[in-house]
């Protein structure tokens, strides 16, 4: 009844003088710069001779950059991109240093090896160019050491040799399929 009319009479009266003291809600201010174009890059493919890991050499150079602005990278899903159809077997890695458009990087969607010495990443003011080295972990070197180490030889368990004609014939091995060969660069924006 009236007591519940008063509350009700309160909450309006509460609601309508914060709404009053409450701000307005700016909108981001967006900085935009004006893109001059792509950056000069080179992509190297190589394999570490001793643990045969995969790696690539980025070398980005930013000849136009401003001297308090250093290149920023991260690596993106395909199922984040826009560009083209999401494919699982890649994902990107992008670059960005203003005033030059985002480039990206398709590469394979194996796991980059974090350790110390194998994600290597250099801005040189000087000569205004930015490296990074990755390296893919060697899942084929991991499984081969930890069965090697239980004493188990992979040999030995897929060919088993006896005396009988059919186990003397050649047996081959699956050819794997090189993540590298379709290493892709376009533009992103």
């Amino acid at each position: 009844g009236r007591r519940h009319q008063t509350n009700l009479a309160r909450r309006t009266a509460r609601e309508a003088r914060i709404a009053r003291v409450a701000a307005p809600v700016r909108k981001p201010v967006t900085h935009r710069t004006i893109k001059i174009g792509r950056p000069a890059y080179r992509v190297t493919k190589q394999r570490d001779p001793y643990t045969q890991q995969f790696s690539l050499l980025f070398q980005i150079t930013y000849p136009q950059i401003s001297n308090h602005v250093q290149p920023k990278h991260r690596f993106m899903s395909t199922f984040e991109q826009k560009k083209q159809p999401p494919d699982n077997k890649y994902q990107y890695f992008l670059v960005a240093a203003e005033p030059y458009e985002t480039i990206a990087f398709r590469i394979p969607n194996l796991e980059i090896d974090r350790s110390e010495g194998k994600f290597v990443t250099h801005w040189d003011r000087e000569k205004q160019v930015f490296t990074l080295q990755l390296f893919f972990v060697n899942h084929e070197k991991k499984q081969s050491d930890e069965t090697n180490a239980n004493g188990n030889n992979d040999r030995d368990e897929r060919i088993h040799i006896n005396d009988t004609a059919e186990s003397q014939a050649q047996v081959k091995e699956p050819k794997k399929s090189n993540p590298f060969t379709n290493l892709d660069p376009f533009s992103h924006t």
